[in-house]
């Protein structure tokens, strides 16, 4: 009878990702530390031995986290110095793990891509991936992972496809979208709590009711200046980070991707304009860390600090933003 000895392997252990939790939510009252994303294992490969001496059959199995069709870490590695449009056709040849990194892309040789288009007073080369108006499947969408893949192509609303697309078109567009982000389970944890689960079962009624209660205060015009256009408004304002503070504005740290400091989506958007420093330091509960950049929502956190409503506030140490910080030669 034949009998098998497997070899000992060893697992490699996974390494973290951080990103922020949410572009919006900069410090909470129990924690305002980046969440994290686990990086599925890779592959085993285990050699069987016979008593009989064979060897050299290798058996390829997986993780419980893995992808069959994840693209190798060298493969990845290939990717590094390539333009946008060159990643976004090798990458989705395959299938997709968005939790593994992408390398940034090359600006240099995005700009020289034959089919690139300038955006507008930038220096961001865009080349159009997807059907901007035709041909789109319209549903709700996800951008919780944008810091994992700041501009590259699974990035969900990078402007090296275009202003438009950065601005909202990836929100009309749900198939491109859920296959770059389709992976839920990093939002497991705000699930979990009371409150998300109240809002996620009682939005429609919130809806309703401030509409209510604006007809009730003005009527109709109300409902129109209250209602619709603000909401519109307010949109365009949140869209404007993605689009706008990755196209235009200055970089003060060294991030690797497009984002920018941008002081009039600043003041447009109660701070969250200053980009640049939300992608360098995503954990810190203030993005406009000089004194002349105006930061509202950072006033309101510190307010609540100063009253015990906010706790564990996180900011980044001098250290930490000399290293980041682009040199001025």
């Amino acid at each position: 009878m034949t009998t098998l000895n497997v070899q000992a392997c060893k697992l490699v252990g996974p390494q973290r990702l951080a990103r922020a939790s949410t572009t919006s939510a900069r410090c909470s009252t129990s924690t305002c530390a980046p969440r994290q994303l686990r990086q599925p294992e890779r592959l085993i490969t285990c050699s069987l031995r016979t008593d009989a001496g064979r060897e050299g059959q290798d058996l390829r199995r997986q993780s419980s986290t893995a992808s069959a069709a994840v693209p190798a870490p060298t493969k990845l590695q290939e990717l590094a110095g390539l333009s946008y449009s060159a990643q976004y056709d090798a990458l989705f040849q395959e299938e997709l793990d968005t939790k593994r990194a992408v390398p940034k892309p090359s600006k240099i040789a995005q700009q020289q891509e034959q089919k690139s288009r300038k955006v507008l007073l930038s220096d961001v080369f865009a080349t159009l991936k997807r059907r901007l108006w035709t041909q789109r499947s319209w549903a709700r969408t996800d951008v919780q992972y944008h810091h994992l893949h700041t501009d590259t192509p699974l990035d969900p609303h990078s402007p090296y496809e275009g202003f438009w697309w950065s601005h909202m078109g990836w929100l009309l567009d749900n198939e491109a979208t859920m296959e770059r982000v389709g992976d839920r389970s990093n939002t497991s944890d705000l699930e979990a709590q009371p409150f998300y689960k109240f809002i996620q079962r009682t939005y429609a009624w919130h809806v309703v009711a401030m509409f209510g209660v604006l007809y009730a205060v003005g009527g109709l015009p109300a409902i129109v200046w209250g209602g619709a256009l603000r909401v519109a408004w307010v949109y365009h304002i949140t869209w404007f980070v993605n689009s706008a503070s990755h196209c235009w504005g200055n970089q003060q740290y060294d991030t690797g991707d497009l984002s920018r400091n941008n002081w009039w989506v600043a003041l447009l958007a109660f701070g969250e304009g200053w980009h640049n420093t939300h992608h360098a330091f995503s954990h810190s509960a203030r993005h406009g860390l000089e004194w002349w950049q105006i930061d509202p929502t950072w006033y309101v956190i510190w307010t609540f600090q100063k009253l015990g409503l906010a706790t564990k506030v996180k900011l980044p140490t001098e250290q930490q933003k000399q290293r980041m910080a682009l040199s001025t030669n």
